[in-house]
């Protein structure tokens, strides 16, 4: 099973195209590795203090046993082993990269982008809560997603994501206008894009 087919699953469920439902995860990513690391599959949480803290990666999955990357990595894994959504694999068919020792979890940031995507949408196809879907979610309500299922902390970053996904939005859009003025736009649903 690849990212293609973990997206295809998803959009299925989701009603939303694959491009849709990587955009809502770029926008996590986005805000997730903040500032200095922007989009960098290596980004690790950076603490008030400087010192490293236990996310790890574009999502910031929580690295040490039974935290958020060992847990999106056994979801992974259960839909691989168990055959949930294709053939079943043995322990031994599993790509290298699924494999980890329990006792110490799993460290994102040692996982190349597509690695990391497929951990993310395996976490969000198996997570048996019921508001854990990107169902109707949008890039103007995906806020609520990132509060109530994503973010681990304690604290509402609801603020400092809406701030990220505007900084998200105009980088877009000045992509598109560079598009446009190199004359690689690609559609006219690309231009319709930057005029909203």
């Amino acid at each position: 099973m690849t990212l293609d087919d973990l997206l295809r699953i998803a959009s299925d469920r989701y009603k939303q195209s694959p491009e849709d439902i990587l955009q809502l995860m770029d926008i996590i990513a986005y805000h997730e590795t903040g500032h200095d690391q922007r989009m960098q599959p290596t980004a690790r949480q950076i603490l008030n203090d400087g010192s490293y803290g236990k996310g790890a990666g574009l999502y910031q999955f929580e690295k040490g046993p039974k935290q958020g990357g060992a847990t999106a990595m056994q979801r992974l894994r259960n839909i691989m082993l168990e055959g949930r959504f294709g053939p079943k694999l043995t322990e031994e068919e599993l790509p290298e990269f699924m494999n980890y020792d329990r006792s110490i979890g799993v460290d994102a940031s040692l996982l190349d982008k597509e690695e990391q995507d497929m951990m993310f949408l395996a976490n969000i196809l198996e997570d048996p809560r019921s508001n854990a879907t990107f169902l109707g979610v949008t890039p103007d309500n995906l806020v609520n997603y990132y509060r109530d299922i994503h973010n681990a902390g304690t604290v509402d970053r609801s603020a400092s994501f809406l701030e990220s996904l505007k900084d998200f939005k105009k980088q877009q859009a000045d992509k598109k206008i560079e598009e446009i003025i190199d004359g690689t736009i690609s559609s006219p649903a690309d231009e319709a894009f930057i005029t909203n």
